[in-house]
């Protein structure tokens, strides 16, 4: 009986992770902050891939982000591309600083993923 009752509090805790994640999709998607920074992440995406007219539009994957990091632009001082997709953003899109307000929704819903994740790969594992 203990073997059940340790299924059913972790299907319980499952079943609100996913309460909790389709909740945060459903707030991204109207969220019109989260919109312009997808656009300007894609826009500056395209220019690091070399379509500099914009006239194509291609898509990236999520672990070339971190080229936005790396992507030196200036030395003096050094000014990588994340710095310039920040302040084009913030002065472009005031509405980007709206989507501030649903990080800690996103980041319980992104723990509560993980948290599934890592239980079935547990299970699995046996």
């Amino acid at each position: 009986m203990s073997f059940m009752g340790h299924i059913n509090s972790r299907v319980t805790e499952i079943l609100k992770n996913f309460e909790d994640l389709i909740n945060i999709v459903k707030i991204l998607r109207k969220n019109r902050g989260f919109r312009a920074l997808l656009r300007v992440v894609l826009v500056f995406m395209n220019f690091i891939i070399g379509d500099f007219t914009a006239r194509t539009i291609r898509g990236f994957r999520v672990s070339d982000l971190t080229k936005i990091c790396a992507t030196e632009v200036c030395n003096s001082p050094k000014t990588t591309l994340l710095n310039i997709v920040a302040s084009s953003t913030i002065s472009e899109f005031p509405e980007v600083c709206i989507f501030r307000d649903t990080l800690p929704a996103l980041e319980k819903a992104s723990r509560g993923y993980l948290f599934i994740f890592t239980y079935f790969l547990s299970v699995y594992d046996y």
